[in-house]
């Protein structure tokens, strides 16, 4: 039995325990993945979710740590904010709370837009067929408002995005940018 099994099976507090004693031995996406499936879980209680979640959003924090910025750290970061909005559409938000406070997403999408410079040239950089870092920051960003974009929907993500969502091509209708 390996320790990540050995956390998970004693429950999310030793599993939050055992990455505070890490020494960088544990596979954190593994254990990310086991303890959010937990959190979803539709027969979970709200606390044992809420406890679940913040276990794999632990383990996804030290998962995106050890990565460099763009592509790969986006692969920790988008199931770890794709679960924050999850619970918060299951259990309403909550101010101040680490999995339940909307205000984390909206910074987290507020930091991929800084990385761009007009929502025209958003839609710009994602049409571009070429790798190049402008493309690379704004499909990191494009994952972002998909994730965050059911928070938007209910009137918790700032409506300040919205011209950013138009141009991704997420919101239709009047007042489109094209």
């Amino acid at each position: 039995m390996t320790d990540e099994h050995r956390l998970f099976e004693r429950g999310f507090e030793e599993v939050l325990a055992g990455l505070e004693q890490d020494e960088g031995d544990l596979n954190v996406d593994v254990l990310a993945q086991a303890c959010s499936r937990e959190a979803r879980a539709p027969s979970t209680s709200r606390e044992a979710s809420l406890g679940w979640a913040r276990a794999s959003i632990g383990c996804y924090e030290e998962a995106s740590h050890s990565r460099k910025a763009g592509y790969d750290r986006q692969g920790s970061e988008v199931p770890l904010f794709g679960l924050i909005a999850l619970m918060i559409l299951t259990w309403g938000g909550e101010t101040g709370d680490s999995v339940l406070d909307p205000e984390r997403l909206n910074r987290w999408v507020q930091e991929g837009l800084e990385q761009q410079e007009s929502p025209g040239r958003f839609r710009e950089a994602l049409r571009e067929t070429t790798n190049s870092s402008r493309r690379e920051h704004a499909v990191c960003l494009m994952e972002r408002l998909e994730v965050a974009l059911p928070l938007y929907e209910r009137g918790l993500l700032r409506a300040s995005f919205e011209p950013w969502l138009r141009s991704a091509g997420l919101l239709v209708g009047e007042g489109d940018q094209g």
